[in-house]
């Protein structure tokens, strides 16, 4: 039916998610979702979902696998962090959010900054239309796009900070 991360080795991870090694090493340790590939059609896909659910846990669309997780949130935990800088350092943090697949929309919808990174399977999250947040799509994918992403919006609210290579600068 499926097969999962828990199932493969560290070699294979590698092959299917394009991570190195040592990143997909670290992948397999996970403790919060299993990734998993299903094997087959949409009707058996439903019956697993289905089956799940008494024992708490969901399924989710993620941008390359599916994930079997408990019912988190990722707008909850962002509106947590949110919630513990203000009450640390007094004044909203400006939220950035970052995703490639359709698990990530909410979360995404949630932010002030929306970051869809390029998906190269295509399943990237569609937003809805009413309060869409500044949007920004990236032409490349994965941790790339992430980064590149990243590093124009540091240079665009912290102008300066950075060298033309891309080091922080150290009076910055």
């Amino acid at each position: 039916r499926f097969s999962g991360f828990h199932d493969w080795d560290t070699d294979y991870l590698a092959r299917v998610t394009g991570l190195p090694l040592a990143a997909a090493a670290r992948a397999r340790q996970r403790q919060a979702s299993e990734p998993l590939l299903w094997h087959e059609d949409e009707t058996r896909l439903a019956q697993f979902r289905h089956r799940l659910q008494p024992h708490g846990l969901v399924l989710k669309r993620g941008g390359r696998f599916w994930h079997v997780m408990g019912n988190t949130d990722k707008v909850k935990a962002m509106l947590r962090l949110r919630d513990a800088h203000v009450r640390e350092y007094g004044c909203n943090p400006l939220l950035i959010a970052l995703g490639d697949g359709p698990n990530d929309r909410d979360m995404l919808a949630a932010a002030d900054i929306a970051v869809i990174v390029c998906n190269p399977d295509g399943v990237a999250p569609e937003l809805p239309q009413t309060q869409r947040p500044r949007l920004i799509r990236t032409s490349l994918p994965g941790p790339a796009g992430w980064n590149a992403a990243m590093l124009g919006l540091l240079d665009e609210t912290h102008p300066g900070t950075r060298s033309p290579t891309g080091d922080t600068d150290a009076d910055g």
